[in-house]
């Protein structure tokens, strides 16, 4: 009998073993020379794979089949349903209770036992079959399967929909209202057509505030389905709902009423400053538009713009805005009595006005404050009365943002024979531009090892680049000051003068991440104690010595010195307010008004 004609056949509890496992098991290359006894023999020296012993096997799992075999249990047979894997080998060698098959699948339903209760859906009490069939037998969440039921859910008791709660209560719990408040949001809309959506009013503001500051970010977000947001036209629609009213805006004075409807009273404060406009006539409403405000045949070359904002960016609006072409001290401190007076009377606590260091603007702040500005006075605060409250005067600040462009001037103006030449630490401790012109030359000729994010430039400034506060938050920063000070030659004067600053600046710009939450913090004990007095005394220092060119100029420095002083007092103030547990002091800026106005000329 030939070869091909031989034919032999094994079962094992009904199971057809295949040839190749037959011929992996004989180790042989052909069956018709093996005796029978022989053949039994190698069997017998062989395991029966045990299949896939984790349980249970999830519903509609394909990998595996179902293979009944007969057991002796105490002199009785019983049919018991074993699991194997669809390529299960049968048999394996004296050393393995399991094919290599079979522990594959074993180690995948583990798996899934074990992280089965981190893809729960909610709502808790009821959950889809396929979930709790995963967790019929996990230790401490016993359910009824839906199969047993006949039903699609799953019942779980109170104990385990305690355990359930903590598991995934725990994070939520940390949440502050406006996240979760953003997260249900994400959660009602996810499985809703775009057009059939609804937002709360935050969400719509919020996200009219980030299309302000990067249109191109958002439209990204919006592209990626990453969240579900208002549509670009819902957003733009949304802006052009209050029409521009030279003035006060009658219709930002409703939505103002509106949110306070919720509120007994809101802590805010008022930003104020001047954007550039093509010089031109228009014809809107019936009207002429484009002259100034006050002035008879005057073209507006510019538009001044009063910002609204509360601490928790409930309200974040422009409260009125006039075109005019160069708006007088007299007429902005006019105009912000008039905010204020509409503020306050609707509960809208104004705490703080915030401008850049223009000439008119601290002018202004001048014509409104009760007493001069004066660094002999340590307890002096500069501030404006407010009328319908003695006890809480209006703190007038000029924008960090500002200040750091400022002083990064006057740094780079810092040289022998210019118009600067910057000394804080005395003799052999000059603070000069050259040194940081040295650290880029260095660093330019190892690019492979640079250590600041210096540039041509921060180095070479043009009128323009003198405007960019990144620009000068990377030449003031650690970095820099570090790097002068190990590789510089002399520089030990301007790495202290660029590590004092850089720390103001982080204070002074810190986000929620690094918010302030007591005024015992280190920080505005830092800016208190060893900050404050460490400018008056460097001022006093250069004047006593009749050398006002070794200091900042005037307006920065006296800007540094009172704004420092009136953000530790505004500090204290919120921090005592009952629904204020921290303060973000990059929300008390100019930062949301000059992206407004960056918005507008994008658009």
């Amino acid at each position: 009998m030939g070869e091909d004609l031989f034919i032999i056949s094994v079962l094992v509890f009904g199971q057809e073993v295949s040839k190749p496992q037959i011929e992996r098991v004989l180790d042989s290359e052909s069956l018709i020379y093996q005796s029978l006894s022989n053949f039994l023999l190698q069997f017998e020296q062989c395991n029966v794979c045990e299949g896939i012993t984790a349980s249970p096997i999830p519903t509609n799992y394909d990998n595996v089949y179902c293979h009944p075999v007969i057991i002796n249990t105490d002199n009785t047979l019983k049919v018991h349903e074993m699991y194997r894997s669809n390529n299960c080998q049968i048999f394996g060698s004296a050393e393995e209770s399991c094919c290599k098959y079979c522990q594959m699948e074993n180690k995948k339903i583990a798996t899934n036992i074990k992280y089965a209760m981190f893809v729960i859906q909610s709502p808790i009490l009821q959950c889809q079959d396929d979930t709790a069939a995963c967790l019929v037998q996990c230790q401490h969440f016993e359910v009824e399967t839906a199969q047993q039921q006949g039903s699609k859910t799953a019942s779980i008791n109170h104990t385990n929909e305690d355990h359930f709660s903590k598991i995934f209560g725990r994070n939520q719990g940390d949440l502050n209202e406006w996240q979760q408040l953003f997260m249900n949001h994400q959660l009602q809309n996810a499985g809703i057509a775009p057009n059939s959506r609804r937002y709360h009013p935050d969400i719509v503001r919020w996200a009219i505030e980030f299309y302000c500051r990067s249109p191109a970010a958002y439209r990204h977000i919006l592209q990626s389905d990453i969240l579900c947001l208002p549509s670009v036209r819902t957003i733009q629609r949304y802006r052009n709902l209050i029409p521009a009213q030279k003035r006060i805006n009658a219709l930002a004075l409703q939505e103002v009423e509106r949110v306070m409807q919720n509120h007994v009273s809101m802590e805010a404060f008022i930003t104020v400053d001047e954007m550039k406009i093509k010089e031109n006539l228009i014809m809107k409403y019936g009207k002429v538009e484009g002259f100034v405000e006050w002035e008879i045949n005057e073209l507006a070359t510019h538009i001044i713009v009063f910002y609204l904002r509360s601490i928790k960016k409930e309200i974040s609006m422009p409260i009125a805005w006039w075109p005019t072409k160069v708006t007088p001290a007299s007429r902005i401190a006019l105009m912000f009595w008039k905010i204020v007076c509409a503020c306050e009377k609707k509960n809208v606590h104004i705490n703080c006005v915030i401008a850049d260091g223009y000439s008119i603007n601290r002018k202004f702040f001048h014509l409104v404050s009760l007493t001069k500005f004066s660094l002999d006075n340590d307890d002096c605060v500069y501030t404006a009365p407010n009328p319908y409250s003695a006890n809480r005067a209006i703190f007038l600040c000029l924008d960090p943002s500002h200040l750091i462009k400022t002083i990064r001037n006057s740094f780079y103006a810092s040289r022998p024979g210019g118009s600067r030449y910057l000394n804080m630490l005395g003799p052999g401790h000059d603070i000069l531009w050259e040194h940081v012109a040295k650290l880029y030359e260095m660093e330019k000729s190892m690019p492979l090892t640079s250590i600041t994010k210096l540039t041509s430039n921060h180095i070479q400034l043009t009128p323009f680049s003198k405007m960019n506060v990144k620009l000068a938050k990377d030449v003031l920063s650690h970095k820099v000051a570090e790097a002068i000070s190990a590789y510089v030659e002399g520089g030990e004067g301007t790495a202290e003068f660029i590590r004092l600053f850089s720390r103001w600046c982080e204070i002074m710009t810190c986000t929620k991440s690094n918010a302030v939450w007591d005024v015992a913090d280190e920080r505005v004990t830092w800016l208190r104690n060893v900050f404050l007095p460490k400018m008056v005394k460097w001022k006093d220092l250069a004047l006593a010595n009749k050398h006002p060119l070794r200091v900042l100029a005037k307006p920065t420095m006296d800007g540094v010195i009172f704004t420092t002083k009136n953000y530790i007092k505004l500090l204290d103030r919120l921090l005592q307010c009952e629904d204020i547990k921290y303060v973000c002091l990059q929300t008390i800026s100019q930062d949301v008004l000059e992206a407004t106005f960056g918005n507008l000329v994008i658009t």
